[in-house]
């Protein structure tokens, strides 16, 4: 009894780190892969970025900048692994 109690438990651990974040995990990265950072830098519009993080959402790893332009406006860019661009959203300066 006490032996299957543990191989339960041992199967239920296996699956929830298998499995990773089912929903949404973020994790701050210093670098991405090279296609990610060229898709990034092409709708960065010669912006700064400021935050980098890998996501990863229902099983697929992501790649979101957030990037400051010098008027102030931001841009946040979200990319896979292979540069294919997610989600673009501009986010214009508040004060202007």
């Amino acid at each position: 009894m006490q032996k299957t109690k543990w191989l339960a438990v041992a199967a239920v651990t296996a699956l929830v780190l298998a499995g990773g974040c089912n929903t949404m995990c973020k994790k701050p990265v210093a670098t991405v892969p090279p296609e990610a950072q060229k898709t990034i830098d092409t709708y960065a519009e010669g912006g700064t970025i400021q935050e980098l993080e890998m996501v990863k959402r229902h099983g697929v790893i992501l790649y979101e900048a957030e990037v400051k332009k010098a008027d102030g406006s931001k841009i946040e860019i979200v990319v896979n692994g292979e540069g294919r661009l997610y989600k673009m959203e501009r986010k214009e300066c508040q004060g202007k």
